[in-house]
């Protein structure tokens, strides 16, 4: 017969507190849920901007994608959450990249880079999805 089970649980199977200065995924969400709203807005008003002076100032977009790049990428390495560090520093390298395939495209008018700029919007979309999926943003 087996031998009863001991009536106090050995000290390894209780739940360990999470330490306090380590914020919860929901609460590593909030920064970069409200940055996403605004690089949606931001890219929208670049594109905008860029049909309404007919592509004359790409530099600008260029530096305001970049920006968005830097700025997810900061964010990502303050993120403790090794899933959604990864997909902020994927959205990072995606407007890196869209950044410097629209300078060679709009900037050096290498049409070539256009493989470029869809690649790098695939791997945005891919970690955007990703991070949609972590935080529970629809």
């Amino acid at each position: 017969a087996p031998a009863p089970a001991p009536t106090t649980a050995p000290e390894t199977s209780e739940p360990t507190a999470p330490e306090p200065s380590a914020p919860t995924l929901a609460e590593a969400c909030i920064e970069p849920s409200l940055k996403m709203a605004e690089a949606s807005t931001q890219l929208a008003e670049v594109s905008a901007a860029l049909a309404s002076t007919d592509g004359k100032d790409p530099a600008a977009m260029v530096e305001a994608i970049k920006g968005m790049g830097e700025y997810f990428g900061t964010i990502s390495e303050s993120v403790s959450d090794t899933q959604l560090k990864a997909s902020l520093a994927g959205m990072a390298q995606g407007y890196a990249g869209l950044a410097t395939g629209y300078s060679k495209m709009f900037i050096d008018n290498d049409l070539t880079a256009s493989a470029e700029v869809m690649q790098a919007i695939s791997g945005l979309q891919t970690s955007i999805t990703d991070f949609q999926t972590l935080c529970g943003a629809s």
